[in-house]
């Protein structure tokens, strides 16, 4: 199929190679094809002239996680030794809080954490990310 653009009208789609040569002698431009990308990690769509690639958006960071899933991505980036070093020389309440059955985003342990060894928020919103995309 072949898209055939002409300013101010809608795309015309066809296969017929009378119609596409008299659109084409009329002004009508034939769409280029789109460029190679990877539809993992980026879209591609047509802005009137041209095709643009750009990278999709991130996933939404989900407000809470179960804690198994929070401990396996931690260990998977490192982060985990570290943090349980942090936890045990903790407060109770952040003891308690890293045996709780889910975490949340805005939980004051894995802030405090992420201060202390100095990770962005970015890269906390990575790890929520991360831990619910496991299965286990």
């Amino acid at each position: 199929m072949t898209t055939l653009d002409y300013p101010g009208q809608p795309p015309r789609v066809t296969d017929d190679a009378e119609i596409i040569a008299t659109l084409t002698r009329k002004g009508w431009a034939v769409r280029p094809d789109p460029p190679a990308y990877d539809p993992q990690t980026h879209q591609c769509a047509w802005d009137g002239a041209q095709w643009v690639v750009s990278a999709l958006p991130p996933p939404p960071v989900p407000q809470s996680v179960e804690s198994h899933k929070i401990k396996i991505a931690l260990t998977m980036l490192g982060w985990r030794a570290e943090i349980e070093e942090l936890v045990a020389t903790s407060s109770q309440s952040i003891k308690d809080a890293w045996t709780a059955p889910y975490m949340s985003r805005d939980s004051v342990l894995l802030n405090q954490c992420a201060m202390v060894l100095e990770k962005a928020g970015a890269q906390v919103d990575d790890l929520f990310r991360m831990a619910d995309a496991l299965v286990t």
